[in-house]
């Protein structure tokens, strides 16, 4: 029996040999299992009615022996035409393959290695592993060959992440299993990832910040965008949300200052001075114990770019949402002739790891600088590239309305959800408290303005 074995090894050895790519130097059982290849073809030969389940599970492409390959492929278009698969024809499609001598040993092998086809799944699920471990390998020296360290450094992260955790699975969807999958969803809400942003009219409009989102806030400087990106950081903290802050414009500590700023009710101008009281201080106190307690992470790397914020993502667990202030200041991961196909590229790789992850990320951004803070924006006035606006989820818009506010007071600031692909768009009326860096949502509608008959802006 031992002899039997021996030989039977040999001859597998021969016919893996001239069926692997590779030639006669590559190892025949470096990832792959031979016997699983074997064992699929002949399960599916004994049980046709196996084809189309194994089918969900495979492709040609996974099994590393080609002719198998073939095979399978062979065998899923006989069971879509309602044809039998069996001996002969695998026999026929070998020999048009490899030739008859060939062909021969490998039929023989298939035959002598399935007596039955009850363990077919375990040897799909065998092949597949191989398979995305071939998958993971190829995609890993692909990443290496990138000239810049970092965007190497997230690439191979990100695959490796994938690879933990199964992603490695089909995109297409048939539309029943769409519906059922949206009819899940929606009968099981606490599942679905919605992070509202701490203020409700405008939760109402935006219905949240759903997972695989982009989600673009643009504003001309001074308006208040970075402060509304914490206060939303801050509430989805609140919430119990891990939230990651990227900031480019200001520095760990500036942001713990504004936190402080908002949360005691301290003016800016008095905390950076240092002209505290002693009731100043306790504030300070309680509200740093409360928000020490908060999972906020903060970035504050002012040579960002997507492949970093990638490998940052992949490194803090049940990650749910993350900002980025702001897009204007990030690098892309290669150097283009124009900036815009530089922000294009970067909004494109922060829409696809949003996608991936299952979490919304806002991208705080600039408007054009041919309007005044003052004047209402449109999607036009997105500063830099067209592709901000094509690859945003939502987008929302803030602006001035306050002509000439009164020195010190809150400013009424027009935010207008402009883009919103699963709800409605409109007008939320805030106030900004520049003095300790926060947004109040107000109840007052909006009314466009008047520009002789015409209405501005009606479509709010």
């Amino acid at each position: 029996m031992e002899l039997k074995n021996l030989i039977r090894k040999k001859i597998q050895r021969e016919v893996y040999n001239s069926l692997c790519t590779g030639g006669e130097n590559m190892n025949p059982f470096q990832n792959h299992s031979a016997e699983a290849e074997m064992s699929v073809i002949g399960s599916i030969m004994i049980d046709n009615r196996l084809i189309p389940r194994i089918a969900a599970k495979l492709e040609p492409e996974d099994f590393y022996i080609a002719a198998l390959g073939q095979l399978f492929e062979a065998a899923v278009d006989a069971s879509e035409r309602g044809k039998a698969f069996d001996g002969v024809i695998a026999a026929d499609i070998l020999k048009t393959n490899l030739g008859e001598s060939k062909a021969g040993k490998l039929a023989s092998e298939i035959i002598d290695l399935t007596v039955t086809a009850s363990n077919a799944f375990e040897y799909a699920n065998i092949v597949r592993k191989y398979a995305g471990l071939r998958y993971l390998h190829e995609s890993i020296e692909t990443a290496l060959v990138g000239d810049d360290p970092q965007s190497v450094a997230g690439d191979v992260i990100s695959l490796c992440q994938e690879y933990l955790q199964g992603n490695r699975t089909k995109r297409i969807k048939t539309i029943s299993e769409a519906l059922l999958s949206m009819y899940s969803e929606r009968q099981s809400k606490g599942n679905i990832l919605r992070i509202n942003t701490g203020f409700p009219r405008l939760d109402g409009i935006l219905k949240g910040l759903c997972g695989g989102n982009l989600v673009v806030i643009a504003a001309r400087p001074g308006v208040g965008k970075s402060a509304l990106g914490l206060d939303i950081a801050k509430s989805a903290a609140q919430n119990g949300h891990r939230t990651l802050i990227c900031s480019m414009e200001m520095s760990a500590e500036e942001i713990s200052e504004r936190l402080v700023s908002r949360d005691a009710r301290l003016d800016m101008d008095k905390l950076i001075d240092g002209n505290l009281t002693a009731a100043d201080w306790k504030a300070i106190g309680e509200v740093s114990d409360n928000t020490s307690r908060l999972p906020l992470e903060i970035c504050d790397d002012p040579h960002l770019t997507p492949a970093i914020v990638r490998a940052l993502s992949r490194t803090i667990p049940d990650l749910k949402l993350i900002i980025i202030d702001y897009l204007s200041l990030m690098q892309g991961s290669k150097k283009h002739e124009k900036r815009y196909l530089e922000i294009g590229e970067m909004t494109h790789s922060l829409k696809i790891l949003a996608a991936e992850l299952k979490i919304p990320i806002v991208v705080l951004s600039q408007l054009n600088r041919d309007k005044s803070e003052k004047q209402e924006p449109e999607l036009r006035d997105l500063r830099e590239s067209g592709d901000i606006e094509q690859d945003a989820n939502k987008v929302i818009l803030l602006w001035q309305l306050d002509e000439s506010p009164a020195e010190g007071a809150p400013v009424r600031i027009g935010c207008r959800v402009a883009k919103n692909r699963r709800g409605k768009t409109g007008v939320v009326i805030m106030k900004f408290d520049g003095a300790h860096m926060r947004f109040i949502e107000t109840s007052e509608n909006y009314a466009p303005p008047k520009r002789g008959n015409k209405v501005l802006g009606n479509d709010h």
